[in-house]
């Protein structure tokens, strides 16, 4: 969810451009969001994971405190090189005493990385008190959003929308709630689906799926809150009854404590 107004957010620019996401968070209403973040590619890079991170909360924290929008952060291990930042990025969550982290993710392409080879980094996380989502069901199938939610027990699936291709998938996703955060425009972009008009959201929330509405990468899919909304009414259909219901799933289904959310 900006994977944002009230939506957990996929936001992934914020260290090289931070100013500007929260500025658009404020253009747009965005009161809520909560962002992914890779420190292992700034420790990569030779900036500094840790230190990244920490310039990103300060940030945030300022922004917060000067009456900006309440940001979280979760924190991603990079799938495609998980054999060193999976345990960087564990370590690194254990120790971190950071307020603004609220969960574990995991990023980066699905192609010959099933979820479940990550299921110890995610029973690692629970055991530090942190709740794990991943991305599953967007260039992988409907088998990765089922192992997402059995081997890696997410509370949320980033995506998600291949679960459509099996009715036992998305039976699982609405019996045992887990959410899943919805990018319209970035599917369309990277051909998940033909065109918006025959995406599978309203076919996932018949099936009794909770999903929310998020941006991906708005600068990368040139698109932000406000036009994936805009698409979800024009081109999908959805009433302004439904367009709420998925605003208040941001709230249900986000990782910031009660009182926030409140």
């Amino acid at each position: 969810m900006a994977f944002d107004v009230f939506l957990p957010s996929h936001g992934k620019r914020l260290w090289a451009d931070g100013g500007r996401f929260l500025s658009e968070c404020s253009r747009q209403n965005i009161q809520y969001a909560e962002v992914h973040f890779t420190p292992y590619n700034h420790e990569k890079l030779g900036i500094g994971g840790e230190r990244a991170l920490s310039i990103v909360s300060r940030r945030l924290m300022d922004s917060e405190s000067g009456g900006g929008p309440v940001v979280r952060i979760i924190i991603d291990i990079s799938g495609e090189s998980a054999d060193a930042s999976a345990p960087y990025t564990l370590e690194l969550l254990e120790q971190e005493a950071n307020p603004l982290i609220v969960a574990l993710g995991l990023g980066g392409p699905e192609a010959g990385l099933p979820r479940r080879g990550f299921a110890r980094w995610f029973d690692r996380a629970r055991s530090a008190g942190y709740p794990t989502v991943a991305h599953a069901g967007e260039t992988g199938g409907a088998e990765h959003v089922r192992q997402a939610v059995v081997d890696l027990a997410v509370r949320r699936v980033e995506h998600g929308v291949r679960a459509a291709e099996d009715p036992e998938v998305l039976t699982l996703l609405a019996q045992r709630r887990i959410c899943c955060d919805v990018a319209l425009t970035s599917n369309e972009c990277l051909k998940v689906v033909p065109s918006v008009a025959a995406h599978p959201l309203r076919r996932m929330m018949e099936a009794g799926v909770p999903v929310t509405l998020s941006t991906d990468d708005p600068p990368f899919f040139s698109t932000d809150l406000l036009r994936e909304w805009q698409r979800a009414r024009d081109e999908i259909g959805l009433s302004m009854t439904e367009l709420w219901q998925l605003n208040l799933n941001g709230l249900r289904f986000g990782l910031a404590d009660t009182g926030i959310r409140r």
